[in-house]
């Protein structure tokens, strides 16, 4: 099962390698399967996951491995979890044994109708409390209540809190600031610049600036940040003081890491290829 969906959710993240939501369930999925290379191996790839170490600790308990380092369960912040896709610090104290904390955090969650937990009876991380008695007293009381059968409503309330996290004038806000740091450092012209490191240079999580992107921007993050590499390749092509540099040696200059991914991006954003549009404007 989990296997089947990695292969759908590599599909998702083909398609945008940001996806915040392919990206934390995949994860998930590694748990599951204690997999321990791809677990740890995906975690240093995606910079974008909230809260890996959580993730590092869960894993561990779910999988009956010794933790690496102990954890201090009053200092974890349970609703800062839940403003993100996967509430882990809530995951992390079922798994530790704090049933009753849990138990208390899952009422609670529930009556506020907090998106992540809508489907919370297919929740594999929720399965060591089904045969807890007061466990099935509240989901019994859920399911029977008006204001559960609101279905729809929830739905469209996660949906809501996952699609936008900014108000509007948050987004004009961020867009103004991207905009201006891009113009003034030139990150771009980093080859090895990351969603991450861009994020923290303006002070936004990834996830947000992911969707900023994706939104506002109509790219994801490569596409965006190749989009300036582009520019800046045309400008310095035709300064005649770099007549003496080679396409490829114009194009690492412009922050492109690789000779396929500049080919392939230029001829998707032009039509033609570097050498083709280099005779027709020099």
């Amino acid at each position: 099962m989990y296997n089947e969906s990695i292969l759908h959710l590599n599909e998702c993240l083909r398609i945008d390698p940001n996806f915040s939501l392919a990206i934390e369930t995949k994860l998930a999925c590694y748990i599951f399967l204690n997999d321990v290379s791809k677990f740890e191996n995906f975690i240093a790839v995606k910079p974008q996951l909230n809260y890996p170490e959580i993730c590092k600790a869960l894993f561990s308990l779910i999988n009956k491995k010794q933790l690496k380092r102990p954890i201090d369960i009053a200092t974890i912040d349970i609703d800062e979890s839940f403003k993100y896709i996967y509430p882990w610090h809530f995951y992390l104290l079922i798994h530790y044994g704090n049933t009753e904390k849990a138990l208390d955090v899952f009422e609670d969650k529930m009556k506020l109708k907090v998106g992540q937990l809508v489907n919370f009876q297919l929740d594999p991380f929720l399965d060591s409390l089904r045969e807890n008695k007061r466990f099935q007293l509240i989901t019994k009381q859920i399911i029977s209540s008006e204001s559960f059968s609101e279905h729809k409503e929830v739905i469209n309330k996660i949906e809501r809190e996952i699609s936008k996290p900014f108000n509007d004038s948050e987004i004009k806000e961020y867009k103004l600031i991207l905009e201006n740091f891009i113009k003034k450092s030139k990150p771009f012209l980093n080859p090895n610049l990351s969603l991450k490191e861009l994020g923290e240079s303006i002070d936004l999580h990834p996830n947000k600036l992911s969707w900023l992107l994706n939104t506002e921007f109509n790219k994801n993050f490569n596409d965006f940040i190749n989009y300036f590499r582009l520019n800046h390749f045309k400008t310095i092509a035709l300064d005649p003081k770099n007549s003496h540099l080679t396409i490829l040696g114009l194009a690492f200059d412009s922050g492109f890491n690789s000779k396929s991914v500049f080919n392939t991006y230029f001829k998707r954003a032009e039509g033609i290829t570097p050498r083709v549009w280099m005779k027709q404007n020099l």
